[in-house]
């Protein structure tokens, strides 16, 4: 149910008057109600209201739209107030320049059942707030706390990363998903925390100087972990750490664009990680020079990384094709394949091109290629019948600088 904050005084005296006729509660098994404010004018909705509405089994609530804390706060305790069972809770499309900070004491509830928080568009919440998550809520399997503030995350100030002894340390017994992107909670959340079931791991920005010692974080405390998405600088020390645990499946690294890319990297991940099943590395603006994969990371790949389906990678193809076919045919199990750079020869690229799909990619059933891969219309045509095995094609044959 969607209830708009603008429920006041005409619409109190009908949800009355609707109540005499068919009870005291209109909706006495509501388990899930959305509470959105359009603009900062609109009255929140009344105590008298919500009692009339709701009954006590409500456990999934969004609260969107709200423009002060003040405003956020006041809707919060109401809400707690008619329903005390809340299990999952998500605050977003606030005004991130009136409410900056949230905290857990906004709520009178009962944490020890809380399953699932999400907020999104604050940067922060206090520490006192993410210890709380940590010790009162056991059963707690997901947290996404998402910033619209990147700009300010960048630009901030890097706070010191404050590693908590192991006695001290907050447990998340039940934590599986962890999506965060806030400007101080990421860090303080990483160094002080311990996530022995957390399996998904979706996180944006670190401080440089440090991504090596949280990525360490990470592999030592999170052990069954197995997905992750980071945006950090991909060196050879914070990928190390990374790989530590040996237990990834999914790895995605959304790179800023200087941030160097090469065969030395990509030998580690596949030699650290033979059950990786999907690699892919974004960049903001494509790949600069000299972040591309030649041939020897291609075969690392193929030999250690047997079960991998899924590639994204910037790709020197006029490399790549000098595989000969026997190399490549028989282990390669890529089906998704998404090249965000190509480097092709001078001369003869159609060709070339069509051989990579050809001979080296044989099982490749969905293929997106954002950066030109040389396929004229004739060329096309003479592929009719490989073309025929893709379930997916996308191809911008733009021009590719060398």
């Amino acid at each position: 149910m969607h209830l708009d904050s603008n429920i006041h005084d005409e619409a109190a005296k009908a949800l009355q008057s609707l109540s005499k006729r068919y009870g005291d509660c209109l909706c006495p098994n509501l388990r899930s109600l959305r509470v959105s404010k359009a603009t900062f004018d609109h009255t929140i909705p009344t105590a008298s209201s919500l009692d009339l509405l709701l009954g006590r089994s409500l456990s999934d609530v969004t609260i969107k739209d709200y423009d002060s804390a003040e405003e956020l706060q006041m809707i919060s305790k109401e809400l707690a107030r008619v329903a005390p069972a809340i299990e999952r809770l998500t605050i977003g499309d606030v005004d991130p320049d009136s409410v900056d900070n949230w905290d857990m004491d906004w709520f009178d509830i009962d944490y020890g059942i809380f399953k699932q928080l999400r907020v999104a568009h604050i940067s922060t919440i206090s520490m006192n707030a993410w210890d709380m998550l940590g010790r009162g809520c056991p059963l707690l399997s997901e947290i996404k706390l998402t910033s619209s503030l990147m700009d300010d995350i960048w630009e901030a100030p890097p706070e010191p990363i404050t590693t908590a002894s192991e006695e001290d340390q907050i447990t998340f017994p039940s934590l599986t998903i962890l999506d965060i992107d806030c400007q101080f909670t990421r860090d303080y959340a990483i160094a002080t925390s311990t996530m022995p079931s957390l399996t998904t791991l979706l996180t944006n920005g670190f401080n440089d100087d440090e991504e090596d010692i949280l990525a360490t974080f990470i592999a030592q405390r999170s052990p069954m972990l197995t997905n992750l998405v980071a945006r950090w600088g991909c060196n050879l020390a914070t990928i190390q750490a990374l790989c530590s645990a040996g237990r990834l499946t999914r790895l995605r690294v959304e790179c800023q664009n200087e941030t160097p890319l090469d065969d030395d990297i990509i030998t580690l991940i596949a030699s650290s990680l033979p059950h990786l099943e999907a690699l892919s590395f974004a960049f903001d603006d494509g790949s600069g020079p000299g972040n591309e994969i030649t041939r020897r990371g291609l075969i690392e790949l193929i030999d250690h990384c047997r079960v991998m389906t899924e590639l994204q990678v910037p790709l020197n193809l006029a490399d790549c094709v000098m595989l000969s076919e026997s190399q490549a045919l028989p282990s390669l199990t890529i089906t998704k394949l998404t090249i965000s750079r190509v480097t092709l020869p001078e001369d003869n690229d159609a060709p070339c091109a069509a051989k990579f799909l050809r001979f080296w990619l044989p099982r490749v059933q969905n293929l997106h290629q954002s950066a030109g891969i040389g396929l004229d219309d004739s060329e096309m045509a003479h592929r009719t019948q490989l073309l025929q095995k893709f379930h997916s094609l996308y191809l911008d044959t733009g021009d590719v600088s060398d």
